[in-house]
């Protein structure tokens, strides 16, 4: 339902829950942002503006450098008009101030941690984490899930490398090589530029072989063994 009437001032709690761009009417190769919030009875109000919203109520907030979908506020604003977009009443609202915050939401590296703690929760003897390089994981261990924020295709001075990703691996999940009286296990290789490869294998000769098939050209060393079959411990990446 619609809030208020025109010009009524309003002051009142909010959910953001929405946040995009639109072209400015105001100037070429300008934009608006279009704020999208909800109150504690679902009602929508719907903000453009070319600024930022005013927090100077908020010191700690402004750290922030503006609003996070999902945040808890209370807002001070002016009812500019009603409208009803694809069967969605709207309250278009304008001189938005944020009086002060109520429940900031988490952000993308907050929920990355709490879901990658959640999965190693759930790790039991015999599960294992796979760091490997990301097309490895594409081509052999697609279905298997991987460790959350633990994607990497940059390194530590942001310049592109070979994506690298870590795969959580169940037990079960790896065969017995087939010969008798020997498994398989993880040998990872780096090269003298620091990269880095990982191969099962029945031994470390035969994944040095298949690492120097496959990639030539470069000098390889064995940095890291992976026992899979008597791994009861937990990888960390």
């Amino acid at each position: 339902m619609f809030i208020g009437q025109p010009k009524d001032k309003i002051n009142l709690d909010v959910k953001m829950i929405a946040r995009f761009y639109i072209p400015s009417p105001f100037g070429y190769r300008q934009e608006q942002t279009v704020y999208k919030f909800s109150d504690d009875n679902g009602n929508i109000l719907c903000w453009k503006t070319s600024g930022v919203i005013n927090t100077d109520k908020c010191d700690n907030y402004n750290e922030r450098r503006g609003l996070r979908i999902g945040d808890k506020l209370n807002i001070s604003a002016v009812v500019k008009e009603h409208y009803t977009y694809r069967d969605e009443e709207t309250t278009s609202i304008i001189r938005v101030k944020c009086n002060h915050v109520i429940e900031e939401a988490l952000s993308k590296a907050e929920r990355d941690e709490i879901k990658r703690n959640e999965q190693l929760a759930t790790l039991k003897d015999g599960d294992f984490l796979y760091p490997m390089p990301y097309k490895q994981y594409k081509e052999h261990y697609s279905d298997c899930e991987t460790l959350t924020g633990t994607y990497k295709d940059r390194d530590d001075k942001g310049r592109m490398t070979h994506a690298t990703i870590t795969v959580i691996i169940r037990e079960g999940r790896l065969k017995n090589s087939g010969t008798r009286f020997q498994h398989y296990s993880g040998y990872q290789f780096t090269n003298e530029n620091g990269k880095y490869v990982v191969y099962r294998a029945v031994s470390e000769e035969n994944a040095l072989k298949r690492c120097q098939k496959e990639n030539p050209n470069h000098t390889w060393e064995c940095t890291k063994i992976y026992n899979y079959r008597h791994m009861s411990g937990r990888l960390s990446w």
